[in-house]
């Protein structure tokens, strides 16, 4: 099994974990599960463009902070 189908199934199994999607109260939990599913998303189903397009918008983002 190659890197990318193991991260897969481990994406499978964290995608069922109830302690990490709870309705987020405060904006930190927001954040962090946003960026959990946006992993998720790159991992799973972003081709090149859209990988290289999330890491100029993250420095993007970086930078302005």
């Amino acid at each position: 099994m190659s890197k990318i189908e193991l991260l897969q199934q481990y994406l499978d199994i964290q995608a069922k974990d109830e302690s990490l999607w709870f309705e987020a109260i405060h904006i930190t939990e927001a954040y962090l599960q946003a960026e959990l599913r946006r992993i998720c998303w790159l991992i799973e189903d972003a081709n090149r463009d859209q990988l290289l397009e999330e890491i100029r918008l993250y420095k993007e983002r970086l930078a302005h902070e």
